[in-house]
């Protein structure tokens, strides 16, 4: 059961991180994309990394979410080039943030879906749990997809990361062995604090901005964002 999860795993997450890439020249508004994934991060990092971050490293959870907040801010301030700070934005640097944030939470998340899986004494008790972690992928991948949309990244390299990105989750469930979960756990959900903070700073901070904008379209942007929010504080 478990091989047979992980390749459906992998399969839909990059199908569905790919697909954007291939709609890509369709002249897709990117506005919109990034309005619903605004959305759909702050969602993400609100209803399903914070409260693990609480529940594995406690009161200590606010300094490593911090730490993230900080980093990519100074990283920012430094080194990149804020996405609508100049007039005509073009170019983004966040996607690679976003990918490692993105594949620290998923290697957790396969990980504790692996031990429930082991755990699971029939088929019909692990197929709801591997299905739902799958529907939670979905959006996660096309988050990922559309960031990398934006970066200088060229689109093989785009495809070579969401290629990555949906082998780690896969990664995770094979190598979860009770003991070596527990092993590899403390590093890992110091790491989860940090991307939880780099997640809201991205969200609320360079992606936000994208729907206050003035024109027709902007309850377009406003429905989107909504959308986002909902889709995943649902899964």
């Amino acid at each position: 059961m478990i091989l047979i999860s992980v390749g459906l795993l992998f399969l839909v997450t990059l199908f569905s991180g790919w697909l954007p890439l291939f709609t890509y020249k369709k002249k897709l508004n990117l506005d919109l994309l990034i309005s619903f994934c605004s959305g759909a991060m702050i969602a993400m990092s609100f209803v399903h990394m914070l409260p693990m971050t609480f529940e594995q490293l406690g009161l200590d959870s606010g300094y490593y979410i911090l730490t993230g907040f900080l980093f990519v801010y100074l990283l920012e301030k430094f080194s990149m080039v804020h996405p609508c700070q100049e007039g005509d934005c073009t170019t983004h640097h966040l996607g690679l943030p976003a990918f490692v944030g993105l594949s620290i939470h998923g290697i957790i998340s396969g990980l504790s879906v692996g031990v429930a899986l082991v755990s699971a004494q029939s088929f019909s008790e692990g197929f709801p749990i591997i299905f739902a972690f799958i529907l939670h992928k979905i959006p996660e991948a096309f988050i990922l997809a559309t960031l990398l949309m934006q970066t200088r990244f060229s689109q093989k390299n785009r495809y070579f990361l969401l290629l990555l990105f949906s082998m780690i989750a896969p990664l995770g469930v094979l190598i979860s062995d009770y003991s070596l979960h527990h092993l590899v756990s403390t590093g890992l959900n110091l790491l989860l604090g940090v991307s939880t903070g780099t997640f809201i700073y991205i969200a609320s901070s360079d992606l936000l901005p994208n729907i206050h904008v003035s024109g027709k379209n902007r309850w377009l942007y406003l429905i989107a964002f909504v959308a986002g929010v909902v889709v995943l504080a649902m899964l």
